[in-house]
């Protein structure tokens, strides 16, 4: 009778490095495409923020014969202009401290300073337009004479702070426009609409590609760039 001889069913060395080599092929491929998709998600994520509250400022002026919250308030009993427009964010976050503080903060926010102004605010990474949302004053919505390329709010470094204009009261570097988005950032404007834009973007006047930050006068607007 033939004898027949038992092979052996196990991976070779051979062949487990190669199956190895596979994987970590793979791992290096997909791991860069995993990372972009979370950058992406965080960026429609702060989208979403920005927009919404940009609705809750415009809503909120509209119901105060279009005057826009002041950016900031170092006056007793006043509060930030993200708690002013809390009733007009929806009824969960009207009614919750948490929940404001959750769409004030970009999810790519990372900073070393936990708390606003002096701790009295919470931290919150996006800045009013300090042309139109001053400390302790607001302008009016009818002063925008083009309220599609007039920056409502923009992303802050560390603190609560309005910023926008060179005079503006604080740290030049803190009040500085982020560029956490992909080489860029999310912008709401004061007809309510919110859209990414790349750095460094023209911001002198009223070019095909930049936006303006005073309300009437665009021939020297200053604003602080991105960093």
């Amino acid at each position: 009778m033939p004898a027949f001889s038992r092979r052996n069913c196990g991976f070779t060395l051979i062949e487990l490095l190669v199956v190895i080599a596979i994987i970590a092929i793979l791992a290096a491929i997909l791991f860069p495409v995993f990372a972009r998709a979370r950058a992406n998600a965080r960026k429609a994520s702060c989208l979403s923020n920005v927009r919404q509250l940009a609705m809750g400022i415009v809503t909120y002026a509209q119901d105060y014969d279009e005057t826009l919250p002041p950016g900031a308030s170092y006056q007793p009993n006043q509060t930030a202009w993200y708690y002013l427009i809390r009733p007009y964010l929806g009824a969960n976050i009207s009614t919750s401290a948490s929940a404001i503080e959750s769409i004030v903060v970009c999810p790519d926010y990372k900073t070393s300073y936990p708390d606003g102004v002096a701790g009295d605010y919470p931290k919150c990474s996006y800045a009013p337009n300090a042309y139109i949302m001053e400390t302790d004053r607001a302008a009016n919505l009818a002063q925008c004479n083009y309220p599609a390329d007039l920056v409502l709010l923009a992303p802050g470094r560390n603190r609560l702070t309005t910023y926008g204009r060179d005079d503006a009261s604080g740290d030049a570097h803190s009040m500085a426009a982020r560029g956490r988005h992909a080489g860029g950032a999310n912008f709401a404007f004061c007809d309510g609409h919110a859209k990414w834009m790349p750095a460094p973007t023209p911001w002198n006047g009223r070019s095909g590609a930049g936006v303006v930050w005073t309300s009437t006068d665009y021939s020297k607007p200053r604003f602080y760039p991105f960093e």
